[in-house]
């Protein structure tokens, strides 16, 4: 089978603009700040993972490459050239006010494109917070090529993970049929369960995000367990290769 491999990643965001406003939105890798008041708009910060490790969190996940090479991933027959994961603010109404340039308003689209080869991380994270701390909630997604006995193979994987920590609610669907592959939309911030770490930029920190023996989710986090991942072990909440088409779209909603 034949893959296209690159020496370096491509990442591009193209096409952000808002689909219930005139305003414009937009994002990069490297999102600027700004003092704006924004309203149900969210920053995205998309990085590249240089290669696929044995992980210490998100076990089994698709940035975990003793799960890539697992027989769990489906191998895709004819990849494509590449894969576009579509980041879709579905917060809601806007609660007024206008989205912040680098960030993404109510009813906005980014899409980001990358080809075989290529393993990464989005954290979102409201517009309100102008910073990324480690914390926030992920959508991971690899698109690599495996060595078989007898071929090259591409196999695509993509989760959203509150391992290190809670910060808006992400549910990555299959654009092709509909298909929930990660993710979950319940909002952890409405429980009546306090958070038990508040970074104080936006993100609940999740206490077992550095213990890969326990099985069992923490009371904050566990309205999502088995949707995303909830701690290191989490596995069912990969989507197991099962989205083949080329096109995934991750709907991101308010945090309460």
């Amino acid at each position: 089978m034949k893959t296209t491999t690159v020496a370096s990643a491509l990442l591009a965001l193209v096409g952000l603009v808002s689909s219930t406003s005139t305003s414009s939105a937009s994002c990069s890798s490297a999102i600027s700040t700004s003092s704006t008041p924004t309203f149900n708009s969210f920053r995205a910060s998309a990085t590249t993972v240089a290669s696929l490790a044995a992980r210490q969190d998100a076990l089994g996940g698709a940035l975990d490459s003793t799960h890539a090479i697992s027989v769990n991933i489906k191998a895709i027959p004819t990849p494509p050239p590449y894969v576009t994961i579509a980041l879709i603010n579905n917060a809601g109404p806007p609660t007024g006010g206008q989205p912040a340039s680098g960030t993404l308003g109510v009813g906005a689209r980014a899409q980001i494109v990358y080809p075989t080869g290529w393993a990464g991380r989005i954290a979102v994270n409201d517009a309100k917070h102008s910073s990324f701390r480690g914390d926030e909630s992920l959508v991971e997604a690899s698109f690599t090529i495996q060595k078989d006995v007898s071929e090259d193979f591409a196999t695509y994987d993509i989760n959203v993970s509150y391992v290190d920590g809670h910060t808006l609610p992400i549910v990555c669907t299959c654009a092709a049929n509909g298909a929930r592959l990660s993710g979950c939309d319940v909002k952890l911030w409405n429980q009546a369960l306090v958070c038990p770490e508040n970074n104080g930029n936006g993100a609940c920190k999740n206490p077992h995000r550095y213990d890969n023996l326990i099985q069992v989710a923490h009371p904050s986090f566990a309205a999502c367990a088995n949707q995303a991942y909830t701690f290191p072990d989490n596995n069912e909440a990969n989507s197991n290769g099962e989205c083949q088409s080329g096109l995934v779209e991750c709907r991101v909603y308010s945090a309460k």
